[in-house]
């Protein structure tokens, strides 16, 4: 899991802004081109919704992990 780190842009694999997120906004991502994470899934008032069917990218420079692996 991840969560955003300030108010970022969402953007479709064309580069163009789709959406704007607010910080501290928690997603799911397992796929990764470049520097930029698809977002499969996401939270909204704690519940989860699926983001697999929406073509919406995020810079991973504006993301941090919210889990850190143990060692």
């Amino acid at each position: 899991m991840f969560i955003t780190k300030n108010k970022v842009h969402i953007y479709d694999s064309n580069g163009e802004t789709v959406d704007t997120w607010n910080k501290h906004v928690t997603f799911t991502s397992y796929i990764k081109e470049g520097n930029k994470l698809k977002i499969t899934g996401y939270f909204v008032n704690k519940k989860f919704k699926s983001a697999l069917n929406k073509d919406w990218w995020i810079n991973v420079n504006d993301v941090e992990k919210k889990f850190k692996e143990k060692n």
